[in-house]
């Protein structure tokens, strides 16, 4: 028994929690050549610490809940206090999560003409450590370190000597660190065919650093054979303007290699839950956009914007799995080929029509449209029968908004008054999904958007 007085909520709210605090440096050089040829170089240096846990929000009636994931806190006979959790107390999991980013960067352009041109380029070291202080201590001994080896109550022996949660040689768990090295290559050219017309170019490599999700695991284990992404991309393009007039037109087409999944998967055992990283998720992403503004009149302003996409997911893949010993548990084959990539309406439709009542005083009410909207699958349903299968298509939808603003000057202060109405006819629609193993909306869960919602805002300018 916790308490002879006070009452044990069975059920609370919890809230999630991230705090990020980051200090870099951020430094460029620019040098010009001639009226021709310019450059600028640089240096970017970062370093950033998250602290992700849950707290108890609500308790809903009740004096304290119980939780004893902090494997480092007294339990047993006269200590059940330290499992019992008021407003604020951290439960389920509390970790910090490292990040330290080295990197240079140069660019170099070409003006001459008609033409302008550029080439990028970057390089970047990154490295990942997490702290986790829920889990057991690790022990760092001068032969050896044992993970996370001793909680509460916990002893351990090694050559004769007897350790605890409060020797001096325990640490909370904590991984060692990861360094990934990315980079990119960029290069693009514009010509301007007369003071109307211009066609353009552009084409890039990226070698990009995973994620820390796909480093560590939430057990503070290390996946295996972690790589980093690369994305082939190109675009070519046209522009038009005039007084009236003018308008963009681009097609694009990505291979993105090594996309990870947007979560980490898992799989339950009877050894235990186990998550896991994939590699080889090929993603191809294709398509054509096109934007316009064509001024009406004096006061009113037309816009529309058009984005067609084909964005799918091209390869199969074959995933171990490993227990805490890195010993192969199970072996996944899995086809993802020609499946549509989830979580991303691949069309979308809008116009928007801003009226200027009187001078620096606008409303705009804009409406967009919605649609080729899968939802998000697991990789782990793709096997036998269900390989290359489609997830479940959202149903269209489209939202209309009404924005407004209005610009003074007082005194020597730039005054900017602003506010808007989102979702205005209060629709409601599904912005994501999770596949479900029915392939349906049965089976799917599902996140619903927001409904009609007001916001006003001020901004001063010195």
């Amino acid at each position: 028994m916790y308490s002879k007085t006070e009452h044990i909520s069975n059920n609370y709210l919890r809230a999630s929690n991230n705090n990020h605090k980051w200090v870099g440096v951020l430094s460029t050089f620019n040098f010009k050549f001639n009226n021709n040829w310019s450059s600028m170089f640089g240096i970017d240096a970062r370093y950033y610490k998250g602290s992700h846990y849950q707290s108890v929000y609500d308790l809903m009636g009740g004096d304290y809940a119980t939780d004893n994931s902090d494997k480092n806190q007294p339990k047993g006979a006269g200590n059940t206090s330290y499992a019992m959790k008021r407003v604020g107390d951290k439960v389920s999991f509390y970790n910090d999560a490292f990040v330290t980013w080295l990197g240079t960067f140069g660019q170099v352009e070409y003006k001459k003409n008609k033409w302008t041109a550029f080439m990028t380029g970057s390089l970047s070291e990154t490295a990942y450590q997490r702290v986790d202080y829920f889990k057991k201590k690790d022990l760092v001994l001068s032969d050896t370190t044992i993970l996370q080896a001793v909680g509460y109550g916990d002893s351990v022996i090694h050559n004769g000597t007897v350790y605890k949660i409060d020797s001096p040689e325990a640490r909370y768990s904590t991984t060692d660190k990861k360094w990934f090295l990315g980079g990119t290559i960029k290069g693009g050219a514009n010509y301007n065919i007369n003071d109307h017309h211009n066609v353009f170019l552009n084409a890039g490599i990226l070698n990009i650093a995973p994620k820390m999700n796909m480093v560590f695991d939430n057990n503070n284990k290390p996946f295996l054979d972690v790589k980093n992404q690369k994305v082939y991309s190109v675009e070519l393009g046209y522009g038009f303007k005039s007084k009236r007039f003018s308008s963009n037109v681009n097609v694009y087409y990505t291979l993105w290699k090594n996309k990870p999944p947007q979560y980490t998967p898992s799989v339950v055992t009877p050894d235990g839950t186990f998550s896991f990283n994939i590699n080889g998720m090929n993603a191809l992403h294709k398509g054509i956009e096109l934007d316009f503004i064509y001024k009406l009149t004096k006061k009113i302003d037309v816009e529309g914007l058009a984005s067609i996409g084909d964005w799918k997911t091209i390869s199969a893949s074959t995933v171990s799995i490993v227990n805490n010993d890195n010993e192969i548990i199970a072996v996944v084959d899995f086809s993802a080929k020609n499946v549509h990539v989830g979580d991303a309406a691949q069309v979308q439709l809008g116009g928007s029509v801003r009226y200027e009542i009187i001078k620096n005083l606008y409303i705009k009410a804009r409406y967009t449209f919605f649609a080729k909207n899968y939802s998000n699958f697991d990789p782990l349903t793709l096997t036998g029968i269900n390989k290359d299968r489609e997830s479940w298509k959202m149903p269209n939808y489209g939202l209309l908004d009404i924005n407004f603003g209005y610009d003074m000057k007082i005194s020597k202060m730039n005054v900017t008054f602003n506010g808007g109405i989102m979702n205005v006819l209060n629709t409601v629609y599904i912005t994501d999904a999770q596949n479900g193993l029915g392939f349906n909306a049965a089976s799917s869960s599902v996140f619903v958007g927001m409904g009609r919602r007001f916001s006003l805002g001020m901004k001063i300018g010195f």
